[in-house]
């Protein structure tokens, strides 16, 4: 089978950790890697920034693995199902609402209540009656244009508890 990437889950990244990693992606016959990675000098880490490898620091999300593989995979996202699947679930937002927020406003609430109101917008959308064809396409419209609109808004509350370095 063809494999496009993988990631890879490294402690550390030291100067050995080149050599090991263009060996797995020659063992794997993949085109690329992603290597996740805790603790490591900036040298060592900038060696890992090539044509084949890239090193993002650990803990990993979906937004940073999804963004990855568009900058990497140009037909990635054409038709990627992912816009439907939800990046944060409830308890993830809640999570990050809980925490410690050190953003000195309301944008973090605001962006999880747009996240809520989309996520329903979505659903009332797969749920409106269609007379003929061209009802039922204009709510197909509708509901990929929510779903986008949602993804998007999700990107930015995780942008947020990345910055402040929240697990969720």
């Amino acid at each position: 089978c063809k494999i496009d990437f993988i990631i890879a889950e490294i402690p550390t990244v030291n100067k050995g950790s080149f050599t090991l990693l263009q060996g797995l992606i020659k063992k794997a016959k993949a085109s690329k890697l992603l290597c996740a990675y805790d603790y490591g000098t900036t040298s060592d880490i900038a060696a890992l920034n090539t044509a084949d490898t890239n090193a993002i620091k650990l803990p990993l999300n979906n937004i940073e693995i999804t963004n990855w593989c568009a900058d990497n995979f140009s037909s990635y996202m054409q038709s990627s199902p992912s816009l439907t699947q939800r990046l944060l679930s409830d308890q993830n937002i809640k999570s990050i609402l809980a925490a410690n927020i050190q953003v000195n406003c309301e944008c973090p609430q605001h962006l999880a209540e747009l996240i809520y109101k989309l996520t329903s917008f979505e659903k009332y959308c797969s749920e409106c009656e269609a007379r003929n064809a061209k009802d039922a396409a204009i709510h197909k419209e509708l509901l990929e244009s929510a779903q986008k609109a949602r993804y998007i808004i999700e990107e930015a509350l995780i942008m947020v508890a990345k910055t402040e370095n929240l697990e969720y």
